[in-house]
């Protein structure tokens, strides 16, 4: 007997589908392939948090164990990550990688030992300033720089808003002038 995959639209035997319910909720028999389900769960779990994904068919929310059962390799090992990360992530010592890799792990060394490299990706992240290491500075010698940043951003900002008060383009050439004679 071959049965119609809801997902991919082929025509495959009943071996190929779940031969109990995708969840406990579930009332239907599982009229998504495996490869096809195994797919969803990849996909899902990139875009959504792991407790959002759903079955296919009904709606009805998959538990972990579910996910599990249905889940590839790759899929499980992503979940298992993802768990034990937004277990771990309350915790002081928590850090999440700078390079947006999605990776995040406890820096035993805390802030005595500033320097995070990334387990998935090996990013250097400073742990006091939760970004990209700054690699020939300290974190005071950071600190000392974002501020005087800071400031000559604020004294760019002032410099722009009083030519913006005291000038005029040239109807000529249209770089800003201040008109002090002339005609």
């Amino acid at each position: 007997m071959k049965v119609e995959c809801i997902i991919c639209g082929d025509y495959k035997g009943t071996m190929s589908f779940p031969q109990s319910p995708i969840t406990k909720e579930c009332t239907h028999f599982p009229t998504a392939c495996l490869r096809c389900l195994r797919k969803m769960l990849r996909s899902e779990l990139e875009r959504k948090q792991w407790e959002d994904i759903k079955c296919p068919e009904c709606g009805a929310v998959l538990q972990y164990q579910e996910i599990q059962k249905f889940a590839d390799d790759d899929t499980k090992k992503k979940l298992d990550t993802l768990i034990i990360q937004r277990a771990t992530q309350d915790d002081p010592n928590f850090l999440w990688c700078s390079s947006d890799c999605g990776f995040g792990q406890l820096h035993e060394g805390g802030s005595d030992e500033p320097i995070m490299r990334c387990n998935s990706c090996s990013n250097l992240t400073c742990f006091q300033h939760k970004k990209p290491w700054h690699k020939g500075l300290t974190c005071e010698q950071f600190d000392e720089q974002e501020a005087a940043s800071a400031r000559h951003k604020k004294e760019d900002a002032a410099s722009t808003e009083t030519i913006k008060q005291v000038t005029k383009p040239c109807p000529n050439c249209k770089v800003h002038i201040q008109k002090n004679g002339g005609w």
